[in-house]
């Protein structure tokens, strides 16, 4: 029994019978169970009642029933066993639920001929045809339902058999107070008929659901009948009792029997002797909150096993039968009796109620010998009266009837889950052709224990003259010991549920690719290091036992040391130096090679920053030589939790929610991996798959935006340069509010998409947010396009109406198509209403959250529904529309703010604006998504105005171009970032001499990043380092745009046949990941040319990844020259030519030169460089150029160089390539 309970014994793959809980098969077996329990039940009871209500003796009739009815599962256990080994079990079931029909027509047919004895026969052949039933019925379960929905199906099984009971109890009262036959007395078909039609109802409806289950085959065909049944039950006996795991199981069924009949015996007295209840119908609570308990303990077992079959939950039951038996006696022990004259006044009122009720002057006679006989034997026996009125109950029976409800529901779920893992291990641990005779052998000993119990009652009660209460004293005594044996037995197993239960009441896990877990043999599970739990929560969620390789250090201890040689932590010790850590990964190997599962942390230590670390080489030293599986593994959303580093921070934090979702998910195996980067890899494209899987989870950013506002009530949430502020609500109430002036007076509810023309700015917020919330599609239009542009971004939408304002118009006049409505920011305030406003300030302020998302209808947004339409800047053509889902800007926001650890203190300053993914993304959507404010200004380049807000408000994170950065560096005081914690920057390469500027002067290091529109917009940046006395990780590589982001992946591919390249080669960039764009707006061919096997952007950029995975771009596809057959990168040549053109100190933050390339006849391309006026002549620059040592196919003539009055750009501050170009072929192309 200390074996491990979740590996298999036998390699026995799945059956086509074998299937899940919705199976027709265990459907079918689970209706006829439960049909079958309630019609077996009733039946009895109702024998047992006509019985005692004949011979006046119910005692009697009690006992005899419970003799002919469990007698048979001792007499045929042989029988039953061979049955269900011999014959197919389906038609075993079959059978003899057939039978069942005929036995209840003759038990009808015994009423009708008034025959006692013959009725109490046909309950023994009923108990003969159920114990013939159950090795058949429990035996098909291994056979009918898969592996890993055993246990539930096993819980499912007890859960019906408990409330068949309780419902059979409770129908055959009813059905008994109905007819009140005596067989005394002559008996009519009517009185009957209700009882008839109801047995014989249930029998062939469950007959029906037994022809559900498939065919199955025999397990042995061609076992024989042994002639001796006594023999035959003894070798039986013999052979579990061989099987130490099987027998210690059957044996603890047994006693879960013992105990479960000693409480349904003792419950009925308890409650009328102790607890001084009126009569059985008031003790029925009582023992419905004992049969309520055990069907919830069967359910929770089923469930907590997860798929296995979790032993550990047997030490759990049982410590919890000891505490709730023991608690009853604590419940009874202080209850008072009723005085003599209260008893005495409830006697007489007793009498007079029986004798007002009785018919004739004899029954009356009859009645007072009866209560006379009654009274005489309470006294004897120095008991209350068995039929005391509510009146006269003592005030400490009245409090105690509550803790006596209380510990009997505890005592019932406790017993459910001791009993069901057992019947789960029984099934699953016994060979294939033994199934039906270890069951039939169980059977014996579980009913063997049941005849004990009554016999043991009768002995506690009526020769050694306990009490109730006394008897429940001595089961949680008895139990104490055998709850202390079974975690002898099996500790690792109960440590292992006790630390998964308290686990569950801190996460929410969720396991994906559980099947690539080796079932047998050895293998490596290599998994990325967010917390401190990690370890733990792979053991917890794996089906087979994990040895985990961790730092002695923190795995020695008096306590700690004792668990992790239980459960056979391979120590590496530091301190001891490279032979230590040999030794550790040989002994790691060993268990591989015998059969076992290691785990090994490949980062070699917990992340700091966020980000998946290098992979050290030591995991191939472990599987080298073993021909075993690697199985990557990714553990998500972790980061944040308060065991992660989070904030720099350990333990103390705030969780930021209860219970915290974690995503485990194990991959398809490696088979003798080449190198570390392959492992990496493997795990980083988990990540991806885990976001895809919590994907239907998780909160879309509107529905976030709601609860943000919420918790940020009275702080600042937004403000921008006009000087206006608002607080969360206020944010909210402006956000409802615009919502139902636009509803009410301008958009059809037909109308999906709509415009936005305004710039980053408190109003240019509001109306995203109200458009959102809205269930509509917002466009932000780029302002700095052409009108022609523009109108065609308008068609290709299908917008009708464009949200602007008219004193932005007045700057930046658009022309617009006729058919264009305008919507003026202006003219919706003018409009709003007194219950626009009051009924969305009672939304933001009163109406709880889970309400209000359903009142706007954002429950019914999938993540995957189209969120916003941005269309690209047009650098090498006509505007591309992209569509970005709700999950792409969710999965975005969720990766930036893991990456950059926002805290609630951080302001940040947006300047991009909202038409730009990133100004979209991350300057609007990410602050209303978490708890931070955000303050902004319309133009990026008003450095003066940027500092002073971010002076103002504290400015912590600002996002910006390196043109744009510069212009921060020439203008704005030191002290306006002072409280600068984080500067991102994109679009363009940063160079590092002004990185270092910035740092010197600001002390921040510009963090570079790498995005586009399709990507939502960020794939990769970098982040602070971090440096401590234990560790140094690094986050930063200047000159590369970081590593990916959190729950994305990058590879580097053959630009001609995608085939992976791998590190240190540069080749064509591919991001995957949720942040991947759905596709191009009405351009499905553009779209296939990009994405490429369902998640994988083409980039069309040029780059390389270094061992640590760190990305560094080296150039653009489009913005690479073929000349003499080589590749020449445009973007390396103008980082070279801006070394020797930019003069020191100057304040001239413009873009001074721009490289591109026409054709040529003789070398294919010719390098063309557009440039400002320049302090340098050309021939000076080509000079210095000369000296760089650049290839000579690099190097631009004298005559390809053109003065310009200014290099084109985008709104964005990037190149306009396509105008770059046109300038290009207007000077130098063909003509």
């Amino acid at each position: 029994m200390s074996q491990s309970a979740s590996a298999s014994p036998h390699d026995v793959q799945l059956t086509p019978y074998q299937g899940g809980l919705l199976s027709r098969s265990f459907l079918g077996v689970l209706l006829a169970q439960f049909l079958g329990t309630i019609n077996d039940n009733v039946f009895r009871w109702f024998i047992v009642f006509v019985g005692g209500r004949t011979w006046d003796n119910e005692a009697q009739a009690l006992s005899l029933g419970l003799f002919c009815f469990t007698l048979p599962y001792l007499i045929f256990v042989t029988m039953a066993g061979y049955l269900g080994d011999r014959f197919s079990k389906q038609k075993v079931i079959v059978y003899l639920k057939f039978l069942e029909l005929p036995l209840m027509l003759l038990g009808i047919a015994g009423i009708m001929m008034r025959n006692v004895p013959f009725l109490f026969f046909v309950v023994a052949l009923t108990g003969c045809q159920c114990a013939l039933f159950g090795p058949a019925k429990f035996g098909a379960l291994p056979e009918i339902l898969r592996p890993d929905k055993l246990s539930a199906g096993n819980g499912a099984m007890g859960f019906v058999t408990v409330i068949g009971t309780a419902m059979g109890l409770v129908v055959a009262g009813i059905l008994d107070d109905k007819s009140k036959i005596n067989l005394s007395d002559a008996v009519s078909l009517g009185q009957v008929s209700s009882e008839a039609i109801f047995l014989v109802s249930l029998a062939i409806i469950g007959w029906f659901c037994t022809l559900l289950i498939a065919p199955l085959p025999p397990a042995d065909p061609h076992r024989k009948l042994a002639a001796n049944p006594v023999a035959e039950t003894w070798h039986n006996l013999s052979q579990l009792y061989r099987n130490r795991p099987l027998f210690l199981v059957a044996l603890g069924m047994g006693y879960f029997w013992l105990l479960g009949s000693l409480a349904q015996n003792g419950v009925l007295e308890f409650g009328m002797n102790e607890l001084q209840l009126l009569d059985k119908t008031e003790v029925t609570p009582l023992q419905a909150m004992l049969v309520l308990g055990v069907a919830t303990g069967s359910i929770l077992a089923g469930l907590w096993s997860a798929g296995k079959i979790e032993l550990g939950i047997v030490t759990v039951g049982a410590s919890g039968m000891a505490s709730s038996a023991l608690l009853m006696f604590v419940v009874g022990f202080p209850i008072e009796s009723p005085t003599p004259e209260a008893i005495e006044q409830t006697a007489i009122r007793r009498l007079d109620q029986r004798l007002t009720k009785a018919d004739g002057e004899a029954a009356k006679e009859t009645v007072r010998k009866k209560h006379a006989a009654e009274q005489e034997k309470a006294k004897a026996k120095g008991q209350v009266s068995l039929s005391v009125y509510p009146e006269f109950r003592t005030e400490s029976a009245k409090r105690a009837i509550p803790w006596a409800s209380a510990c009997l529901l505890a005592l019932g779920l406790s017993a459910g889950l001791f009993n069901i893992p057992l019947e789960a291990f029984l099934q699953h641990r016994s060979d294939p052709k033994m199934v039906g005779v270890n069951i039939a052998a169980s059977n014996f000993i579980v009913f063997s224990f049941i005849l004990v119990s009554s016999g043991l009652y009768y002995v506690l009660r009526e020769v050694i003259g306990l009490t109730p209460t006394q008897v429940f004293l001595g089961c949680g005594a008895v139990t104490v010991p055998i709850a202390l044996i079974v975690f002898r037995l099996i500790p690792k197993e109960t440590i292992r549920c006790l630390v998964w239960l308290l686990f569950r009441l801190m996460y929410k896990v969720r396991v994906f690719g559980s099947e690539h877990i080796p079932s047998t043999g050895g293998g490596l599970i290599v998994a990325n290091h967010v917390s401190w739990l990690d370890g733990f929560l792979l053991i917890l969620n794996s089906e087979r036992p994990i040895r985990m390789i961790a730092w002695a250090d923190y795995v020695t201890g008096p306590f700690i040391g004792w668990l992790t040689r239980m459960f056979g932590v391979i120590p590496i010790k530091s301190t001891e130096g490279p032979r230590a850590i040999v030794t550790a990964l040989n002994t790691a190997r060993e268990a591989i090679q015998n059969g076992e599962l290691v785990c090994i942390f490949a980062e070699g230590g917990i992340t700091r920053t966020g980000q998946l670390q290098p992979f050290q080489r030591g995991l191939l030293r472990i599987i080298d030589g073993t021909n075993a599986p690697v199985i990557p593994t990714y553990l998500d959303e972790l980061w944040g939790s308060i065991f992660s580093h989070r904030d720099g921070r350990f333990l103390w934090k705030r969780p930021r929610c209860w219970p915290y979702p974690v995503t485990i998910v194990f991959g398809p195996h490696l088979k003798n991996p080449d190198n570390v980067t392959e492992v990496r890899m493997a795990v980083e494209k988990l990540g991806v798959e885990a976001s895809i899987r919590r994907r239907d989870h998780e909160l879309i950013p509107a529905r976030m935006f709601l609860r943000k506002c919420r918790t940020s009530r009275s702080r600042l949430k937004v403000a921008d340069s006009t000087g206006q502020e608002l607080t969360g609500n206020r944010t909210l109430i402006g956000t409802l509010c615009i919502k139902r002036a636009l509803e009410r007076l301008y958009l059809q509810p037909d109308e999906k998409t709509v415009g936005i023309l305004l710039p980053p700015s408190n109003g240019g917020l509001l109306a995203n947010m109200a458009i959102t919330v809205s269930g509509r599609v917002s466009v932000n239009l780029n302002y700095t396009l052409t009108d022609t542009d523009i109108r065609y971004c308008i068609a290709e939408s299908g917008i009708r109406h464009v949200i602007t304002s008219r004193k932005f118009l007045e700057k930046k006049p658009v022309v617009f198509d006729p058919a264009t409505q305008l919507i003026f920011l202006e003219d919706v305030k003018e409009k709003l209403t007194g219950d626009d406003k009051v009924l969305s300030a009672i939304a933001a302020y009163l109406l709880p959250i889970w309400i209000l998302e359903r009142c706007l209808g954002l429950t019914q947004i999938k993540p995957t529904d189209l969120m916003t339409i941005i269309f690209s800047s047009g650098s090498t053509g006509q505007p591309k529309g992209v569509m970005l889902s709700h999950h792409n800007i969710g999965s975005n926001i969720s990766s930036a703010d893991q990456l950059f650890q926002i805290k609630r203190t951080d302001v940040i300053i947006g300047v991009l604006p909202f038409f730009h993914s990133f100004g979209y993304t991350l300057m609007m959507w990410l602050p209303m998504n978490v708890d931070c404010a955000a303050v902004y200004h319309f133009n990026p380049l008003d450095a003066r105005t940027v500092g002073e807000l971010a002076q103002k408000y504290k400015g912590t994170i600002v996002a910006a171009t390196p043109t744009f950065l510069k212009s921060y560096l020439k203008r704005c005081d030191k002290e306006q970032f002072a409280t600068l914690d984080l500067a991102i920057v994109g679009a363009e390469k940063l160079p590092q001499q002004l990185a270092e500027e910035f740092h010197s002067k600001f002390g921040v290091t510009p963090t570079e990043g790498y995005g586009c529109t399709e990507l939502s917009p960020l794939a990769a940046a970098n982040v602070p380092d971090h440096r401590s006395r234990e560790v140094t990780q690094i986050g930063t590589k200047l000159g590369t745009v970081g590593r990916a982001v959190p729950n994305v992946c990058a590879k580097v591919v053959d630009a001609d046949s995608f085939i992976e390249l791998g590190n240190n080669k540069p080749g064509l960039l591919l991001i995957g990941g949720p942040n991947v764009m759905q596709g191009y707006l009405n351009h499905p061919e553009k779209t296939a040319s990009v994405i490429h096997d369902d998640y994988w952007y083409n980039t069309g950029d040029i780059a390389e990844i270094d061992d640590d995975g760190f990305i560094r771009i080296t150039g653009r596809l489009s913005r690479f020259s073929k000349i003499g057959g080589e590749m020449v990168p445009h973007i390396r040549i103008e980082e070279e030519l801006l070394t020797i053109v930019e003069i020191p100190g100057s304040d001239d933050t413009d873009i001074k030169l721009a490289v591109t390339a026409v054709p040529d006849e003789k070398k294919g391309e010719r390098l063309i460089v557009l440039h400002k006026r320049l302090s340098k002549t050309v021939a000076e620059i080509l000079k210095e150029l000369g000296i760089r040592e650049l290839p000579n196919l690099w190097m631009p003539s004298a005559d390809s160089f053109l003065e310009v009055e200014s290099i084109p750009l985008l709104g964005t501050g990037k190149l306009d390539l396509k105008a770059v170009k046109d300038m290009a072929l207007k000077a130098f192309g063909p003509q």
